[in-house]
């Protein structure tokens, strides 16, 4: 089968008849053949996946779906953790996070699993690694974390406006505290701003935006 096309009906076809033997044979066929067409590679795993279901292959599931979380799709996280009793999860789950944390960028997958688990400790630290993450992340830190949560906050702002050097950049920063009103106390906010424009008083565009916010 040398057209993507071809297989795709011929698999379809096999597990109409419920040959899944065959399917996953055609799968795997696919996959050497299309290794560096990474769309096809993971369609020609999608329906291996589910042929492993149909034939209940529990181990092979478990492989395929660990690969698949590991590559960032979150569709496979749960149909994972079913697969194991809950003390073998924790192992399992221990591998994964660790996985992520041993890279340096952020990750989408990452945060979804801290938030489905409920590891507030994690996203802690987490976002204290990537502080721009707050933005979307404070409601989950909050309730356990609510000085931690203030200071990411401020420590992202000072970033920004260590950096900033127009009126885009200066705008954005608002916003930011705007939402930042959220969490700190209205008397923090306002040292926050006034601290700001002692600190940026030659920027005239800065000091502008910021004397719009609650105004």
């Amino acid at each position: 089968l040398q057209y993507s096309e071809f297989r795709e009906k011929a698999i379809q076809h096999a597990f109409h008849l419920c040959e899944y033997e065959k399917v996953i044979k055609m799968c795997l066929d696919g996959e050497q053949q299309d290794k560096n067409a990474l769309g096809l590679l993971k369609k020609w795993k999608t329906y291996q996946y589910e042929a492993y279901e149909n034939l209940g292959d529990i181990e092979n599931q478990r492989k395929l779906a660990l690969a698949f979380v590991l590559e960032d799709d979150f569709a496979y996280y749960e149909k994972l953790k079913t697969l194991y009793d809950p003390t073998s999860w924790l192992e399992i789950r221990k591998h994964i996070l660790s996985t992520f944390e041993s890279t340096s960028y952020r990750s989408y997958m990452y945060e979804s699993i801290l938030l489905l688990e409920h590891l507030p400790n994690k996203l802690l630290a987490y976002c204290q690694k990537h502080p721009a993450t707050i933005l979307y992340l404070y409601e989950s830190l909050l309730p356990d974390y609510p000085s931690e949560t203030h200071q990411i906050f401020i420590t992202h702002m000072q970033d920004l406006a260590q950096v900033a050097r127009d009126r885009k950049m200066y705008k954005n920063i608002c916003q930011i505290i705007q939402t930042y009103q959220r969490v700190g106390d209205e008397k923090l906010v306002r040292e926050f701003i006034e601290k700001l424009k002692q600190t940026y008083q030659n920027r005239p565009a800065f000091l502008d935006e910021l004397g719009k916010i609650n105004n």
